[in-house]
């Protein structure tokens, strides 16, 4: 099982991760009083973790063993790891999109984000119902809508603080990295994933795909640990005035 795992270098992304996520909780043990928004991220980010790591493994475990030890599973809608993707992929963007709708200073745009979050939700558990796509494959509706919430959350967060006076102190604000780490990901992954379904078959194209993939990864997982870096440096420094 872990041959596969390295043989087709599935773990990349789960080390930038990881340092992101511990990154996240030093900054969390340094001020236990962070505001709800970052306590937001840093778990929504460890469930993406979490649900990710358990979606690939009971894939890859399925692939190399079969259902030994698990054959309760063979013949139910449970016996495909989608589901477990399908429902870490509605959370992840509800609760990435919550984060930037919490750190909006417009409350039009933040009671529009919330909006847009449960009818997003909404939308996702209907379409689950009404396909079988649930357990048997990814939800193109859940993956691009999600996608553009997320994208337009973040936009506005990145907007209003450029134009504001905090983008003066931009290096202590941890919702500008997100946000742009954000943005720089899905604006360049989405147009790829797009072209991916034409060209599935060319394996020169899945292994310059998954190259990029892995760089936009390293990008955005290094931007957001270097704003909790920033933000644990700023943290200590004020502990130490007072």
């Amino acid at each position: 099982m872990w041959e596969v795992f390295i043989k087709y270098k599935l773990y990349p992304t789960y080390v930038f991760e990881l340092v992101a996520i511990l990154a996240g909780f030093y900054y969390y043990y340094i001020n236990w009083k962070i505001s709800k928004a970052d306590r937001l991220f840093i778990f929504t980010m460890l469930f993406v973790f979490i649900f990710s790591g358990l979606s690939l493994a009971y894939g890859i475990y399925t692939y190399v063993y079969g259902y030994k030890y698990i054959e309760f599973l063979k013949g139910t809608p449970f016996e495909k790891h989608y589901w477990i993707s399908n429902i870490k992929v509605v959370i992840m963007y509800s609760g990435y999109t919550l984060y930037f709708a919490w750190n909006l200073r417009s409350i039009f745009w933040r009671k529009t984000m919330y909006a847009g979050i449960v009818l997003f939700i909404v939308a996702s558990v209907i379409i689950f119902f009404l396909s079988d796509i649930f357990f048997n494959g990814f939800s193109n509706f859940c993956g691009f809508t999600g996608t553009f919430l997320l994208c337009f959350a973040a936009a506005l967060c990145f907007i209003e603080l450029m134009a504001s006076k905090r983008i003066l102190y931009f290096r202590n604000e941890l919702v500008f990295y997100i946000a742009f780490g954000t943005l720089l990901f899905y604006l360049s992954q989405t147009p790829l994933s797009l072209l991916q379904k034409y060209v599935l078959g060319n394996d020169y194209f899945r292994e310059i795909y998954a190259i990029i993939l892995g760089v936009l990864n390293f990008i955005m997982y290094g931007i957001f640990t270097v704003g909790f870096i920033f933000k644990t440096h700023q943290l200590k420094k004020n502990n130490k005035r007072s």
